[in-house]
């Protein structure tokens, strides 16, 4: 979601005069977590949660401003990326079960 996100963040610089109060609480909350994650020393993923719900709702108010390949971009590489995980536990497995009658010989 990281092409999204950029979008969403330059449209936003570019038209920051229009932003509402609205918009600006969601930007504080979404972007709030981020600055947190980066300070601590601990970093857990489960905190970004929170910034989700921001994301969503900011992603609905800027749909009709983003720019297609923005989208499409976003869908193709979500798509990509449990694609190739999938390969390449599938050739984790075959490097397994290769291994596994090689020892049983």
């Amino acid at each position: 979601m990281a092409l999204l996100v950029f979008g969403l963040v330059w449209i936003a610089l570019k038209q920051r005069k229009q932003v509402n109060d609205f918009e600006k609480m969601l930007w504080i909350w979404m972007a709030s977590p981020f600055f947190m994650f980066s300070l601590a020393n601990q970093r857990s993923s489960r905190y970004l949660l929170e910034a989700m719900s921001a994301l969503a709702v900011l992603c609905t108010l800027y749909c009709r401003r983003i720019d297609c390949k923005l989208l499409v971009g976003t869908l193709i590489m979500s798509g990509a990326v449990p694609v190739l995980m999938l390969r390449m536990s599938l050739r984790m497995n075959d490097g397994m079960v290769g291994d596994l009658v090689r020892l049983c010989r």
